[in-house]
């Protein structure tokens, strides 16, 4: 083909009609051909080629053939040697397809597939050639391949496992995540379904969702429960989305997932922590409550909301003391929790007086602590108060009888004492401590008669 020998007749052979003999092609269509037909001996050395090798070479037909290097040279160097032994090919072979690369007189680089033939019907053999132009066509496979290798280094680098199945359902790519998250190879997953994958009520679910993705073309977002290979049950969150043709048809569907059984996990004991504590503020007798830097409340228990004069807990959110008791009252319990937030200091079972702005007056034991968030900042303040009211009133009557008692004995000129079974005193009257000569029962208590009087008498007593 890239022979140097000139263009003239063969003995026996039949010439060629000369270029630019018969009817002359416009222009315009010439510049529109793009497969160009050619007639080469066994050496390449053309005797006919299309007017339209132009749109390829640069050169004009008649300048091929004039000067046979030309075509020869125009050949891409990388590409010669695999030509040449295509050609080789040709004998006992009906024909030969092969592509290369071909570099115009611009030194513009052109892709072209060729097929060629051999004509032994004549004194010598000639070949028969037809060069087509598919450099666009050559644009658009690298164009796609190295599409494709992006699409795979992208599905491969993400930190989640992706599948594409075919309008089928079956898989036709899956990533290395999705493998060893279903813990099966590449070979394993291809052509499969979920049906070979996963138990029938899974899949059975799973293939509902993937028709109604593509029947409806909408995104499918969803927390399922899969199972792995070692029989795990596990929960994924999935998006899924159809898959369409450069028409436009949806012709598969394509599916990212991962794992999140700790987030569902975490989910579930959060879930079950506040079941807890909604169970403990409604259930619990002491009033406990939450509030903000502000002193507001933002949530309390049922019975706190009960001595609000509350039906509902919630009626509470956003108030502060100062809605539901004194004036005075309120002032001092917002500055403690001030205090308590700005000191870091928690306030133990302080005995508190409260009085609601109706005039009734309730006792508490209240201890409160800075309400803290997980970075470890003060954002309120955290309570629970204890009714006490029973208790104070019984122990100022207790007191009350204590001083009753107390008048009385001291008024009473007889001797009056107690004492424990040891015979140490616990307490006397003022006629005891003022015949002892002692200034108060301070003075008597713990101590014996042994200490106070003879020994014979003490004995006696």
């Amino acid at each position: 083909m890239a022979g140097a020998k000139t263009n003239q007749s063969k003995k026996g052979q039949q010439p060629k009609p000369a270029v630019g003999s018969g009817p002359a092609f416009p222009e315009s269509l010439l510049e529109r051909v793009t497969e160009i037909a050619w007639t080469a001996d066994e050496s390449g050395l053309l005797s006919w080629i299309h007017p339209a090798a132009k749109n390829l070479y640069g050169w004009t037909a008649k300048q091929l053939m004039a000067n046979p290097q030309l075509r020869a040279k125009a050949i891409h160097p990388e590409d010669r040697n695999r030509l040449a032994q295509q050609l080789k090919q040709l004998s006992g072979r009906p024909s030969v397809t092969y592509e290369y690369r071909v570099v115009d007189k611009l030194n513009t680089v052109h892709w072209v597939r060729e097929t060629a033939c051999v004509d032994e019907t004549g004194d010598e053999p000639m070949i028969h050639g037809l060069t087509k132009m598919i450099t666009d066509r050559r644009n658009l496979e690298i164009a796609l391949r190295d599409a494709e290798a992006v699409y795979l280094s992208l599905m491969e680098s993400l930190p989640l496992s992706v599948l594409r199945k075919d309008s089928r359902g079956r898989i036709q790519f899956a990533n290395a995540q999705a493998c060893e998250q279903i813990g099966k190879s590449v070979d394993e997953l291809i052509g499969k379904t979920d049906f070979d994958l996963f138990p029938a009520d899974l899949a059975r679910k799973y293939m509902a969702d993937d028709r109604e993705v593509m029947n409806t073309g909408k995104l499918h977002h969803d927390f399922e429960r899969n199972r792995t290979a070692d029989g795990q049950d596990t929960h994924v969150e999935v998006w899924k989305a159809a898959v369409h043709s450069a028409r436009g048809d949806v012709v598969g569907i394509q599916i990212m997932f991962w794992d999140v059984s700790r987030q569902k996990d975490a989910e579930y004991q959060v879930e079950f922590e506040k079941f807890l504590l909604a169970t403990l503020l409604e259930t619990v007798p002491d009033s406990v409550y939450f509030k903000d830097a502000d002193s507001r409340f933002i949530r309390l228990s049922r019975s706190c909301a009960e001595k609000f004069g509350l039906e509902n807990p919630v009626d509470a959110l956003g108030k502060s003391d100062a809605d539901f008791f004194t004036r005075e009252h309120a002032r001092k319990a917002l500055a403690d929790e001030r205090r308590i937030m700005k000191l870091d200091e928690p306030v133990l079972a302080e005995i508190e007086a409260e009085t609601y702005g109706e005039g009734r007056v309730t006792w508490s034991s209240t201890t409160k602590v800075p309400l803290k968030d997980k970075a470890g900042k003060v954002i309120g303040t955290f309570g629970i108060s204890r009714d006490v009211t029973e208790q104070i009133e019984a122990e100022r009557e207790l007191q009350r009888e204590r001083d009753l008692l107390k008048t009385i004995i001291d008024n009473v000129p007889d001797l009056i004492y107690v004492k424990d079974r040891s015979g140490k005193f616990v307490t006397a009257n003022r006629a005891l401590l003022d015949l002892l000569k002692l200034n108060s029962v301070e003075d008597l208590v713990g101590k014996t008669d042994y200490d106070f009087s003879p020994p014979e008498l003490a004995c006696n007593y």
